[in-house]
């Protein structure tokens, strides 16, 4: 059986990458967690700006 190959769009190489840096557990912790931020950071710009919008 063949396995389907996978490939990645630039953002997941770069992610990928990111995370190949990360020799501890904590350090993994701290790169999600800033990932996570910054998309919660994104996400509220994006419901602030849509909200203003509908004003």
């Amino acid at each position: 059986m063949q396995v389907p190959k996978t490939t990645f769009n630039p953002v997941q190489m770069h992610l990928l990458e990111m995370f190949n840096y990360c020799k501890s557990e904590e350090a993994m912790d701290e790169l999600k967690e800033v990932l996570s931020d910054y998309y919660a950071r994104k996400t509220q710009e994006e419901a602030d700006r849509q909200a203003f919008v509908t004003l």
